[in-house]
């Protein structure tokens, strides 16, 4: 028995995503704020990074990556296992 089941309609979401109000990017901005001082804490050098969602500001790394992939869309991504040292996303699910 193989059924699959869509859970979310990704139309509908990325469309959500595409006609929000960029009054709102503060949010990201706080979101990437407290996401980088957690990282921060962690005592670590990250060379391969996906980051999901909205992007991240230019100084979010104290030591920036050799990679820097920035995925927008999760379903097209497609990576080998151990592809990247830290998967971040940035209120990705904010748009669900």
């Amino acid at each position: 028995m193989s059924e699959s089941y869509t859970i979310f309609d990704r139309t509908l979401v990325l469309g959500r995503a595409v006609a929000r109000d960029t009054g709102a990017d503060y949010l990201f901005q706080e979101g990437a704020l407290a996401l980088g001082e957690r990282l921060s804490d962690i005592n670590r050098t990250f060379k391969e990074v996906l980051s999901f969602g909205p992007g991240l500001p230019e100084d979010f790394f104290s030591t920036p990556p050799k990679r820097l992939v920035v995925g927008q869309d999760d379903e097209l991504l497609d990576f080998p296992e151990h592809s990247f040292d830290l998967v971040i996303s940035n209120l990705t699910l904010h748009w669900v």
